[in-house]
């Protein structure tokens, strides 16, 4: 949940968060319409060097955007071969379900009831959802996944 940048406490959004494969296939063990996903699954997305001499000024400031339900990890960052890893150790957050403000799994229509109702400081939850599709598909037309397209697409329906 987003209460502090798409939502607010008493109306919170939802953003994307990568989690484990292992916590999203055991909170979808039971949804037949969710994908199943292995630890080989591709989730895109980008990489961004810090200019040297910046890494704990741009750290601080990710701690502060991020504090609403992340963990930090390292991982490993591929091209669009998928082959060999062009960044080793990269800092990534990651949500974790045993957070407080991991909303856990719900259907898809409820996720898309809350996305295009919800709004925070940072904007309408929509305009999260709607921009991250925009700029996955920018990035590589196989960026979004099934989950997010159908997100989008109800979310549009929603609101229509």
């Amino acid at each position: 949940e987003s209460h502090d940048h798409r939502g607010t406490e008493t109306n919170p959004g939802r953003v994307c968060t990568l989690i484990p494969a292992h916590e999203w296939n055991s909170m979808f063990a039971h949804d037949p319409t969710t994908p199943k996903i292995s630890d080989e699954t591709a989730c895109w997305g980008m990489a961004y060097k810090v200019k040297s001499g910046m890494e704990q000024q741009v750290k601080a400031h990710l701690d502060y955007r991020e504090k609403d339900g992340y963990t930090i990890d390292f991982v490993d960052v591929f091209d669009g071969s998928l082959e060999q890893p062009v960044l080793t150790d990269v800092m990534v957050y990651v949500g974790v379900s045993d957070n407080p403000s991991f909303a856990g799994a719900s259907s898809l229509h409820d996720t898309a009831k809350v996305i295009a109702h919800a709004e925070g400081p940072s904007g309408t939850n929509r305009e999260y959802l709607f921009h991250l599709c925009r700029a996955l598909r920018e990035k590589n037309p196989r960026a979004v996944d099934l989950y997010l397209e159908s997100l989008e697409k109800l979310v549009n329906e929603i609101v229509a």
